[in-house]
């Protein structure tokens, strides 16, 4: 499965189980590392980077968005009492914890 088939099952995934979808079409005109989705459905927030093929490790740039939301998705939780961003990396292997996070 490649990366185009990755992100076309959890937009898939996404649309059966009504969460809301975000995926910046041609990425050259934004930040550098940007997670590749943004997920809705409330109370829940979650970021997603996809890969697949060869290039399964984020680039720098990625693993510090990554890692910044991933702060904020504890701080967040902390305060909130359990609700926070979510924040995952993915490839092909993942399907099975791309259907529970999703469901």
């Amino acid at each position: 499965m490649n990366e185009a088939a990755l992100l076309a099952y959890v937009r898939d995934l996404c649309a059966v189980r009504k969460w809301r979808v975000y995926h910046t079409h041609d990425s050259r005109h934004s930040p550098a590392g940007f997670p590749d989705l943004v997920m809705i459905r409330p109370p829940r927030l979650v970021f997603a980077e996809l890969k697949a093929g060869a290039h399964l490790k984020p680039t720098p740039a990625q693993a510090e968005w990554l890692l910044d939301l991933t702060k904020v998705g504890e701080a967040f939780r902390h305060a909130a009492g359990g609700l926070g961003v979510e924040t995952y990396l993915w490839n092909p292997d993942h399907l099975d914890e791309i259907q529970k996070v999703l469901w």
